[in-house]
Parts: structure tokens; sequence; C-alpha cells
């Protein structure tokens, strides 16, 4: 048999993994590499062949993520005569390979439920594995392992089981948990560790009293195990009881030892429990306390810049959150915050990217029914079936009325939308948007309706505005969206009429929140609330849900206020009758609830009143609510906090404005107010433009395609978007096309100096040097003034200059300027660098001393120490550096530290040398292309460059470079020889020492070896080499390349950028067979090896020595250096059709769905000739 591929999807079932669901079997089959048009898959019971399903390719693929495989998913219907009965149960493709894990035994019960009985071998060795996976942090593959594998065999080792509760419900399965855990501790042994473990499952679970219980006992079998008492501390915060935890919390931490990793912990606890008490001031002291003792704790740092924004010190906890996600970049409950943070500052589009964290949170997954197998929309117009939006369970009702307001916004783009909705919203959101389907939500472990078998891709309702609301401009779309029935509205308007006497204003109110965490700041006291609207004219109406009838009275009666009361509408349950009763009011005035959120999606005016630290969505500053327009912000200054005194002072001012005819104040200056003020806008303009921006930012090639046709479709006029489609096709790497939409978005009336000034940077990427420098010209002729009043064009000269080597005319330019503003970031680097290429050092350390005075930016530090230590005072210049280094990596300050320090460092070339070289035979007369690798790399990446060489170039020579081999590396030489063919084929290996190499110079080591070895093997064996990475993928023949080197030595992708490490691609040079070329080569193994050989070894090294060694004039004059650009149709990164060679860059070759084809197919061929050599 073949090994086994795709699989059965198994769920967890009290019984065991339960592999058939009411006679069904439902599988995968991987996405296939060599494009047939499927499998045929057989189900075997007992050794016979029962049913058999066509799985067709052509048909719908579950995007599985996360590294998993794609897959395609089939049903097999198991026959009936096997029910009741155990059966062998077996999957096989027509071909004979293994489906899954082999044969097992299943117990099918009378309903055709079949349940793993036992383990066989395979399923053995996996689950053997799964500690190891969870010690690896690989929780998600332990939990896919434990899913297929919960049988009888399992159900006594008690640890075990408990770690696979643990993983489900890390992995937010928290059913499975729940099952698994229940089995764990069916007779379990009180040991401390079993108790201790079982009580962290019931905490992931939120079974808080009974995870309670279980520390109480471990707690007495270990009275001083740190463990189980922090563990009864988080129970008794499940159970939301904040006073006793702060006392255990401080009893614990007196026996703890000062400093320890417990200690701040727990003090980082005490911190959190302050702040949920209303206590941030205590909080901050605690939070300081804990990051003294661990200061790059990432939990702590949240915890402190949590505190922060409470304290409405928004910047500062920004800062934080950022160090916090710099040390764990995938932090979820982090990125959560800081999206918080971010909204609360208007930073709009971080915001809404960020809050994707809160997908990966516990709460998300076990408050919400996420759906299984369906990918996120990510913009498609058409996903092929319907959109389904869902309500998210964490926000509560409020908030999802909030993101609804964005669904008009997706319905104007055609998308034919499910909405699933908790049950009160149903009616309210069914009215609202009578065109697209309703439905109830159903809990996390139910199951969804029928319905689903149309749905193509989901949007939780929250995650809506990365594509419709990333600037505040884009609120401009923000409209009343509910509707309410007029009749009852009416009536409802007569009798509070008729009540209140004929008062002019009928004044909706509500007062308090029942949240747990801030329920209390944002509460308004109702006697201070009563007190400041009795106003005459204005009669108040009770809209506050729940039951507070006593606490109204009492108010009433203190006051001598009347509130008047509509029976018949349950205010907490009835949101349509709520919506009929809000549309009755003249003015609402209420904290930042349910209410607010009915008022503001019915367009009634609306005064908000929210404390000093608000949440996100009403802005931490302004009266302008970007969500309703009909709705106004009253809130609490930060040094107000608790005061709501002149909020409320306000509301009555505001109120007595309406009554007397008098206007009220207008916001100045929001470009939010003045968008609405200037007319309609179009929803679906801000949806392209976000879509755009994201789907570049994810390397989502095939979106960006279909948007900009859309865009070219819907929109083929307008400035904007032709604008953006032009700077995705400029980030893309492709010139021409991105040239061509500037030019349409000029024609369409787009402003045409910022759109020359973009073509004129497209020109200069691509070193189109005199058309950038006559498009400026052209520019500046028109309007002199722009040299004036556009900085920005004057460095963008000076910077074309840079690159024709005219350092006098960059002066020139940009004196002036640095005279007029010495702040210029980026005008003091060009000029630096000017001054430095002249040999004037001083002058350079001048400028860059001056523009620190102004701001201390790292990059200006570094160059001001290369300005110094190239002046001679290296030591000097190196401590610069050094100071620039601790803001985070510097490639060219590291760079230089080497060329300062390599006449003092000992050569040890016996450190890295190589042992053992064959050279590329013919090499004069053939393409030779260059490639070395590590063994991790050649595994994944030799066989497709090596596949792709022997049917597309089969006349060039490869040769291997191996850094270190395993015996697995060296086996996939042998097949890369065996393919292509021993003359065609040589290698390179060597094992250098690198003890004192940390791993990010390892992998330098690893990037920039290439280099060297190149330089000796075109001395050896003179010829043209392509030296390339090795993710590479050839698409033609190279053979012809030799014609593009036609008066030239080296054809490279040279970039603009001021910074040497920018300023060229590595990916793939072409080297002539010339003396220049190889003195070129030579150049630059001297700059990797002086920083080799110092230690002084950072990223982009390879870069960097290529800059300079272009840069660099050859000792013999005859030798200067003719170089070309490199074509696009030669080596390309946006995997065009027509290009010789693609090249993977970083996460592009993850994200191109062709990429990814190509270099499957050309890996299955290597693999079967490295089977067949094996």
């Amino acid at each position: 048999m073949m090994p086994g591929i795709g699989g059965v999807v198994a769920k967890i079932d009290p019984r065991g993994s339960r592999y058939v669901t009411s006679g069904m079997v439902r599988g995968w089959m991987p996405v296939p590499t060599d494009g047939r048009a499927g499998d045929l898959v057989h189900l075997a019971i007992d050794g016979e062949r029962a049913a058999s399903v066509f799985v067709d390719y052509a048909g719908k693929v579950l995007l599985a993520g996360n590294g998993y495989v794609d897959r395609h998913p089939f049903c097999l219907e198991l026959p009936k005569r096997a029910w009741g009965r155990q059966i062998r149960f077996a999957l096989s493709t027509g071909e004979g390979a293994t489906v899954g894990d082999g044969e097992i035994i299943l117990d099918v019960d009378a309903a055709g439920d079949g349940t793993l009985l036992c383990l066989n071998e395979t399923l053995r060795a996996e689950v053997d594995r799964t500690p190891t996976l969870i010690r690896r942090q690989k929780q998600g593959v332990a939990h896919i392992v434990f899913q297929k594998t919960y049988c009888r065999d399992l159900f006594a080792d008690h640890h075990l089981l408990l770690l696979a509760a643990r993983t489900a419900a890390d992995y937010y399965d928290l059913q499975a948990a729940g099952i698994m855990a229940e089995q764990a501790m069916s007779g379990m042994p009180e040991t401390y560790s079993l108790l201790s473990l079982a009580g962290k499952v019931l905490l992931k679970l939120a079974r808080y009293a009974e995870a309670d219980a279980l520390f109480e006992k471990a707690i007495r079998l270990d009275p001083a195990a740190f463990d189980a008492r922090n563990g009864r501390i988080k129970a008794i915060i499940g159970e939301e009881d904040w006073e006793s935890a702060l006392i255990e919390a401080h009893r614990l931490r007196r026996v703890l030892e000062e400093g320890s990793p417990n200690y701040a912990d727990l003090s980082g606890t005490i911190a959190w429990l302050n702040l949920n008490l209303s206590k941030p001031e205590a909080a901050l002291l605690e939070a300081d306390l804990a990051l003294d003792w661990q200061p790059t704790n990432t939990r702590l740092m949240q915890i402190k810049a949590d505190v922060l924004v409470r304290l409405s010190r928004y910047e500062e906890a920004i800062e934080l959150y950022r160090k916090a996600l710099k040390r764990d970049p995938k932090a979820p409950l982090v990125r959560k915050r800081i999206a918080t943070a971010l909204m609360l500052s208007g930073e709009f589009a971080e915001a809404a990217d960020q809050d994707k964290g809160r997908m990966l949170t516990p709460t998300f997954a076990r408050l919400n029914n996420v759906p299984e197998g369906l990918p996120l929309w990510r913009g498609e117009l058409q996903p092929g079936g319907k959109l389904l939006i869902w309500a998210e369970v964490n926000f509560g009702v409020g908030q999802n009325l909030l993101h609804a307001s964005i669904i008009p916004d997706v319905l104007a783009l055609g998308l034919d939308v499910v909405l699933e909705v908790e049950a009160r919203l149903v009616p309210v959101m069914a009215a609202a948007f009578p065109q697209i389907e309703v439905v109830e939500q159903v809990p996390p472990d139910a199951q969804r309706g029928d319905w689903m078998e149309q749905v193509a891709c989901h949007m939780p309702i929250g995650s809506l505005v990365r594509f419709f609301r990333r600037t505040r401009t884009d609120y401009v779309s923000s409209k009343p969206f509910l509707s309410h029935d007029a009749e009852r509205s009416a009536k409802l308007r007569a009798q509070l009429d008729e009540a209140s006497g004929g008062k002019r204003l009928l004044v909706g109110i509500s007062w308090t929140s029942s949240n747990p965490f801030v329920g209390d700041e944002k509460s308004v006291p109702l006697p201070a609330l009563l007190d400041a609207l009795d106003i005459p004219e204005v009669a108040l109406v009770n809209l506050q849900y729940g039951d507070h009838a006593a606490a109204l009275a009492q108010a009433t009666d203190a006051t001598g206020v009347q509130v008047l009361e509509v029976q018949g509408i349950d205010r907490t349950d009835d949101l349509a009758g709520m919506c009929d009763l809000v549309a009755a009011m003249d003015v609402v005035v209420c904290i930042g609830h349910t209410t607010a959120h009915i008022a503001g999606g019915l367009g009634i005016p609306n005064f908000v009143l929210v404390p000093s630290s608000p949440f996100a969505h009403w802005l931490a500053e302004g009266e302008t609510c970007v969500w309703y327009p009909h709705s106004r912000i009253l809130r609490q200054a930060p040094s107000e906090r608790g005061d709501w005194s002149r909020v409320l002072a306000n509301a009555g001012e505001y109120l007595g404005c309406m009554i007397l005819g008098i206007p009220l104040p207008e916001t100045i200056g929001d470009p939010l107010v003045q968008a609405q003020q200037s007319g309609a806008s179009d929803p679906s303009v801000n949806f392209f433009r976000n879509a755009l921006e994201l789907a570049m930012a994810d390397y989502d090639y095939r979106q960006i395609t279909d948007l900009i046709a859309e865009i070219h479709a819907r929109h083929p006029r307008n400035a904007e978007l032709l604008t953006v489609v032009g700077d995705s096709q400029f980030r893309s790497g492709r010139f021409d096309p991105a040239l061509s939409a500037y030019r349409a978005a000029i024609a369409a009336g787009g402003d045409p100096v910022e759109l020359t000034v973009r073509m004129a940077q497209v020109m200069l990427e691509c070193y189109e040097l005199e058309q950038a420098e006559s498009l400026l010209h052209e520019l500046v002729a028109k309007d002199p003034a722009l040299f004036e009043t556009r900085p920005d064009i004057v460095v963008l000269e000076a910077q074309i200059l840079t690159c024709q080597d005219k350092m006098v005319k960059v002066i020139e330019r940009l004196k002036p300027l640095l005279e007029r503003d010495p702040a210029n970031h980026d005008a003091a680097l060009t000029i630096a660098n000017a001054y430095s290429e002249r040999g004037e050092f001083d002058k350079a350390r001048l400028v860059l001393t001056q523009a620190l005075q102004m701001e201390a930016r790292p990059a200006l530090i570094s160059a001001l120490g290369v300005a110094i230590g190239r002046s001679g005072l290296s030591e000097w210049g190196a401590k610069a550096i050094d100071q620039a280094r601790k803001y985070g990596p510097d490639p060219l300050g590291t760079f230089w530290l080497a060329q300062f320090d390599k006449d003092k460092a000992p050569r040890k070339p016996w450190l890295f040398e190589t042992t053992e070289v064959t050279l590329p035979k013919d090499a004069a007369d053939r393409v030779t292309v260059f490639v070395c690798m590590d063994t991790r790399y050649c595994l994944l990446y030799l066989g497709t460059i090596a596949a792709s060489l022997a049917k597309n170039s089969p006349d060039t020579n490869l040769h291997v470079h191996l850094v270190d081999p395993a015996e697995a590396a060296l086996e996939c030489l042998a097949a890369a020889e065996k393919l292509l063919g021993p003359d065609r084929v040589s290698h390179g290996i060597e094992k250098p020492r690198l003890g004192k190499f940390d791993s990010e110079q390892r992998k330098t080591y690893f990037a920039s070896i290439r280099f060297v070895r190149l330089a000796e093997m075109m001395r050896a064996a003179p010829g043209t080499y392509f030296v390339m990475d090795v993710d590479n993928i050839v698409r033609g023949d190279l053979n012809v390349c030799r014609s593009l080197m036609w008066k030239a030595d080296v054809l490279i992708r040279n970039r603009f950028s001021i910074e040497p490490h920018l300023a060229l691609a590595a990916c793939g040079i072409m080297l002539a067979d010339s003396e220049s070329a190889r003195d070129f080569m030579d150049r630059t193994a001297s700059y990797i090896l002086d920083a080799i050989h110092t230690g002084h070894v950072a990223w982009f090294l390879d870069q960097i020595a290529l800059s300079y060694a272009l840069k660099a004039a050859p000792s013999d004059p005859s030798l200067k250096l003719k170089v070309k650009q490199l074509p696009t149709a030669l080596l390309d990164w946006d995997f065009a059709a027509d290009s010789l060679v693609w090249t993977g860059k970083g996460k592009r070759r993850l994200k191109n769905e062709r990429y990814l084809q190509e270099y499957n197919r050309y890996f299955e061929t290597f693999t079967k000739t490295k089977l067949a050599s094996v």
C-alpha cells in the first residue's frame, strides 16, 4: 500500500472518536498537484468493498490555513447492514492508496453512529507523539490526533486524557474538551498533579465552582504549592467574586519570594483585579511592581497597558502594547486590546486589522458558533454562494446593532447575504433588511440549518469594518438603517403626549448598565440625571431595560421629577417594540448601551453620556459620533472620572436649546462632518479602496486582479480608485500598469501634482532616471513654487540625482531645504550620503547631528555613527551604531562595524572552508545556475528547482552548494544528479564552525556565503552564472539570457533606496563571463568575509555587500563594471505567465496559487525520481 493520504473527519463522542454519524462518513482528499480531475474513494467493511464515491477536484475546496492541507470534502454512506455491530473499516483510492490511517475497528450503533473501539498501530504511534507536539506548542496538530484516537485504550490514562482535554480547550473545541475531561476525572486518583491539571482544564471550560473544589483538594495535599492556590484564585475570578480573589491573591503573595516569576505573575493578577474593581491607580502601582521584576513579560505589559487605557493615557498604552507584540506578535488578547486603544485614538485601519486578534481569544471561541470548514470572506464580489454574516455573542446586542449599520454597504455591492443574529434581533433585522434572509443564531455546539448548504463564505459582523470603515471619512456612509412600525409609534406618541399634558419634547432616558466589568463607570446616578433634565416643556420617558422600578420610584420621590412609563413593551426582550417606542421620542438621553444604538440606528436625535474611558466605538474625544450621524457624544474629561455634573449640565443645556430653537454648537474642522455636509457618497468606493489595500497586504494576487477588473468595470473614471490601482501595481512590481493607472487617474481629474510624483517614484524604482527627472522638471516648470511648498519633490529629485552619481547637485538641491527644515529625515540622510560619497564626512556628521537634535531616530543615529567611523574615528562611530542597535536591528551599521574592525580581527579561514567541491562542466558554453542552501531548504526546494530546470532549460548547469548538509540533503543532491544527469550538476560542501553565532547570524551566514563561494567558482570555472534563491522556479530556457548580457557584466534588479540593504534584490543576479564581473564578485566576497571574521553579521549582509561592491571603483580602471537592470521578463516575483524565472519572495510564494501549483508539480516529479533511485 502507498502512504496514507487524506482522512476521515472524526469528532469526539463520549463513547470514542466518532468516524460515522447517522450512517454518513465525511472525509477529505488533499488538493492534487498533478492536475488530475478526481479520485475514486472506496469504503471497505470487513475486507469487502461496500461503497464508493468520486471526489471531483473541480469542486469546492475547504481552505485549511495555519499550515494544514487544503482539501476537497467527500461523503460516503455506510450500508445499513453494517449498523448495530462491530466492523473493520478502511478507505482507499482506486489506485490502492490508503486514505486516512489504515484499517480500524468501529462500533456502530443502531442509529448508524460508528465510534472507534481501539487503536491500530498507526494511531498508537500518533498518540505516542502527542506529548512532544504539546511541548512544542503544536496544540492544533495534537488536537487533530486526539480527535481521531479517543477510545477505550486511552480511558484509563487520566493524565493523557487531561492533556487531550486541555489541548481541545486551547484549540477552542470545548465540547470535546468537556467529554474528555469527564472521562479523565472518572475514577481519577486524587494526586496533587492530577487534581491541579484537572482544575486547570475546568477553568478553560468556565466550570469555575468545580475547578475551585479540585484546587481545594490539591491544596490540602500540598498547602505550599503555588499552582493550586493560584488556580483557585482564577476560579474565584471566574465566578466574578473579585474582592475575595483579591484577598486570596494578597494572602498568597505574602508567602512568595519577592521578585520571583510567580511573585511578578501574581502582582499582575492583583493589578487586573484592582482594575476591575475600578481602582486604576492602585492597579497601575501593582502593574509597575510586576514589570520591575519581569520587564519583558507580555501578559504584564498587556495588563499595564489596559490600566493606562482606563486612565485615558492612550499613547502610552499603545506604545506598551506594541512592545508586548514585539515579544509575541500573535498574542490574541494583546491584539484585541491594542485595537481598542487604536480605535479610541482614531487609528481606524490599524484598529480594524489588529482586532482580528479577538477571534483567537478563548472567550470568542467559547461564546460563538464559528462555522467550520468555511473560508472567511476576503472581499470577493462573486464568492460562489451566499455570504453569512453572523452576530458576535461577545459583543452583546448594542455592538451587534452598531456593526449592522455597515450591512447596507455590503448589500450595495450586490452580494447575496444571510444574516444570523440572536432571537431578540431577528424581527429587528428582518424589518431593517427585508431583501435578505435573517436567521436565528444557534448555540456554539448546535448545527445550523439546511440553508448553510448555499453559504460559500462567512464573516463575523465585527470584521466588516476592515473593508468598509478604515478612515474617519469612510464613516460618511453610516446612515440610519433600522425600521419601526410607524402606526404603532404614532399611537405610543399620542399616549405619551396625553400623559405628559402636551409638553413639547418627549425625551427618552436610560441610565444604568449591568456590565460586570465597567457597568459602574458607565452608569449615571439617576437622581442627578432627573435633576439635570428637569426642564419646562420636557417630558421624560423610561427607556431603561431591566427591572428598575424601585430605583426609579426612589429617584422620583427624591427629586420630584416624574418619568412616564409605557406598558406592554418588554424593554429587555422586545427589541422590535423598543424600536417603536424609541421612534416615538423627540430625543434620547442615555448612556452608551443598547438604547443608544437603537436611537442611533433609527436616526433619533440622541445625547450619549460616556465616561472618561469609554468603549472604543465612542472614540476618546469630540462630540461627533462616527457611527450615527444624529447622535452626539457628551463625555467626561479624563480629570472628571466618576463626576457626571458637567456632562449632565451640557445635556440639559442642549435640551434647552432644542426647545428654544437654538442650533447646537457645530463641530469645527472634523473631516467626517465636512464629508457629510458635502453630499452623497458611494460606499462601494470605500470598499474597493480598502479591499485592494487589504489584498495587497495579504499578497492575495487573485483578489487583486479581480478587484482591479471590478474597479475598471464599475468606476472607470474614479480618480481615487485609479490611484489606488496604481499604488497596488507599483507595490507588486508591475511598473507599466502602475504608470498607466496613474495617467488614467490624472485624466479622470485626479491631483496632477501628486500623481506625477507617484509616476516619478515608479520610474526611480525601476531606474528609468532620465524619464523620472524629466517628469519632475515639467511639473516644477508649470509651478516653480512647488520647490518651496513640496519638500518631498525636492528630496525625490535629489534621490534621482544620487542614482546618477551627481552628488554636487544633490547637495545644492538639499541645502536650502535643510536650512528651512533641519528635521527633514529623508533630506538629511540623502545629503549626508552625498557628503560621505565625496569623502566630506565632517559635513555629513554636522547635517545628521542637527537632524538628531530635532528628533532622535535610530536611522539617523546609525548614519551618524557610520559617518564618524568613516572619518577615522571608528571607536566613536561604533558607539553611535551600538546606540542605534538598541532600538532594533541595524544592518547597515553592523556592516560598517565589520569594516571598522576588519584589520583588528584575526582571520581564521579554516573555520569557513569548503571541504568538497566539483566544478561545472562546459561552464564557458552554458549558463550555470548557482544555488546555496542548508539541509532544511534543500529538502524543501532543491527538488523543485532541479525538476523545473530539467523540463524547461535542458542545457543549463546546476551548481548546488550545501552548508552543513545532513544525510537527507545528500540524498536529495544525488536525486538531482539522477534527474538532470551527472554532466549538468556540480556541487560544493562546507561544514562551517559557527560556535558563537546566534540563530539570526547563522541564517545570515547561509544567505550570504553563496556569494563567497560563487566568487571562488567564477575563478575556478569561468562562465556565465545565474545566482538565484533556491525557492525560485525556472520556467523557460535560461541560455537565451546570454544574449541579454551584451555590453553588460551584471544584470541585477536595482531599486532606489538610500539604505543599501534595500537598494537591490539579491534573489537573482546574472553575471557575464568577464573579468569585470569576477572582480565585482571578489569585492562582494571580501565584504562578506570581513563581516564573518569580525562577527559583525546581520541580516541583509549580502545585499549591502553587493550594493557597496557595485559602487566601489575597481583597482584596475579597465575593469569598470557595466551594469544593466534585470528585466521583469527574466526574473519576476509577481508570477507573470511569460516570465522565465519566478522568485518566491517571502509570503508571496505562500499566498499565490500559481506559484504553489507549479512548486507542487515539480516537487512531485522530483519526489518520484528520488523514490525510484532509493
